[in-house]
């Protein structure tokens, strides 16, 4: 048995059937190479003449071979201190709610991640349509069905915010089967269908367009606390939208750094406001 590295696991290469090697350092711990080519990192130890099983984690960008590991060395610690680690998180899995899987997702692999208004999005969708029906429920009960049924329900009115749940809410799912809170390949929204969205691109006519622009005139002209009046990054904002057809995310995030300056358009850098 190897003593098992970063360097080592990055290198064992799937098979036809999955496979387990075993840490010769770590006592119990176990990397499995499944057929798809991922690795699921493995705690096994015997408790009252059984053997038992806990899954620490597939290994990926949001849970890599160190975390893993240092798992690993706390779970041996905790069986060589009598515990039984198995039968606790199955105790705690059964009793974990949707709403407790919801924030930690929330303040682990959106929070430090994603932009502000994606946050925005997603804690809309959360308040709105997923924690109103799925919020009290625990996690084991939440199957294919129960994500189907709310699905059609939100696309009884509006079936791009429900195909938007649904993306969250496997993105919820995934983050439990990383931490061991559901097996491996559980995720209730897996080849649940989507609903088709007709997405339509409409352009200013030339008399709406110049209605903006009188529009922007006037708020150029107003003083600051008058009607009319429009901050100066706001009337930019919307003028460099204007040229450039971007999202609005993309201009309200835009930085210095993301700018061609040496580009076709000219090589002169334009004074920052």
């Amino acid at each position: 048995m190897p003593r098992l590295t970063k360097s080592l696991v990055d290198k064992l290469q799937p098979r036809e059937s999955r496979y387990d090697v075993q840490c010769d350092a770590i006592r119990g711990f176990v990397i499995r190479v499944n057929a798809d080519g991922s690795r699921t990192a493995v705690f096994r130890y015997w408790r009252d003449g059984r053997r038992r099983r806990v899954t620490i984690g597939q290994l990926g960008p949001g849970f890599t071979f160190d975390k893993a590991r240092r798992k690993a060395v706390s779970l041996r610690g905790q069986v060589q201190d009598g515990a039984d680690p198995a039968r606790e998180r199955q105790q705690r899995r059964s009793q974990l709610t949707f709403a407790e899987l919801a924030e930690r997702h929330m303040a682990e692999m959106v929070m430090p991640y994603k932009a502000a208004s994606t946050i925005v999005g997603y804690r809309s969708l959360m308040r709105r349509h997923l924690l109103p029906t799925l919020g009290r429920k625990r996690i084991d009960e939440i199957d294919r069905d129960t994500v189907m049924r709310l699905h059609a329900r939100i696309g009884e009115t509006t079936k791009g915010a429900a195909n938007r749940a649904r993306s969250l809410l496997s993105s919820v799912f995934t983050s439990a089967e990383t931490w061991g809170l559901r097996p491996i390949g559980s995720n209730p929204c897996r080849a649940t269908p989507k609903f088709r969205e007709n997405k339509d691109e409409r352009y200013l006519t030339a008399e709406e367009r110049g209605r903006l622009e009188d529009a922007l005139c006037q708020a150029e002209a107003a003083t600051k606390g008058y009607p009319r009046y429009v901050a100066p990054g706001s009337i930019k904002a919307v003028r460099l939208l204007l040229l450039t057809g971007a999202r609005r995310g993309e201009i309200v995030g835009l930085e210095w750094s993301m700018v061609d300056l040496d580009g076709p358009a000219g090589s002169r850098r334009p004074r920052r406001a």
